[in-house]
């Protein structure tokens, strides 16, 4: 498997396990608005109704199609450890800020178990954590990169009216500023419109 293959296997594999949750319907939050040119050293990428930015001098990796129950799949990388993955699933029913709490046990059992099939541990669990103005968590994750090498990983949930978005961002230590800079953007640049709407 090449490397940028690998490494996509790798974050789809870190972000895929929370495509199951289920809860009632209730109004979302409105999203924060987002700029409309990229900050300096990014461009936008986009692709079936979700925009967000991304270091111009970061690679895709992967094909972009859509694996795992996902319906979106962006993926880009500096290097051959760090990654920043962002994919979309869409849920039975929203999930909104107040149904936070509720869903919470699953995604920290799905957390736990991904976190032992790619032979890391928790570091950070979920803490609420809104992206681009949706509700959601973040936790921390230690995680073996595809070349073995030891990475942590920044894993944000977050939900709009009828889907779940995983935005995960690994790091080495020599790319933990440059991919959490990067993780910063595109959380802060983040667009989002239900393909179902």
């Amino acid at each position: 498997m090449s490397r940028p293959l690998a490494i996509a296997a790798a974050s789809l594999a870190l972000v895929a396990c929370t495509r199951t949750v289920e809860v009632l319907v209730t109004p979302s939050a409105t999203p924060s608005a987002a700029p409309t040119t990229p900050p300096p050293g990014s461009t936008f990428v986009e692709a079936r109704g979700v925009r967000l930015a991304v270091p111009e001098d970061w690679h895709p990796i992967g094909d972009g199609a859509p694996t795992g129950g996902a319906t979106l799949v962006l993926a880009y990388s500096p290097d051959d450890d760090s990654f920043l993955t962002l994919q979309r699933f869409e849920v039975l029913l929203n999930v909104s800020a107040d149904r936070l709490d509720d869903v919470r046990p699953q995604l920290v059992e799905l957390l736990r178990t991904t976190a032992a099939e790619v032979g890391g541990e928790i570091l950070e669990p979920l803490s609420l954590e809104e992206t681009a103005g949706f509700p959601g968590f973040v936790a921390k994750l230690s995680i073996t990169t595809p070349n073995g090498n030891a990475a942590e990983e920044l894993l944000y949930l977050f939900f709009d009216e009828t889907n779940e978005y995983t935005l995960a961002c690994a790091y080495t230590p020599e790319t933990f500023d440059d991919v959490t800079t990067a993780c910063e953007v595109a959380r802060s640049t983040l667009t989002a419109v239900s393909p179902f709407a």
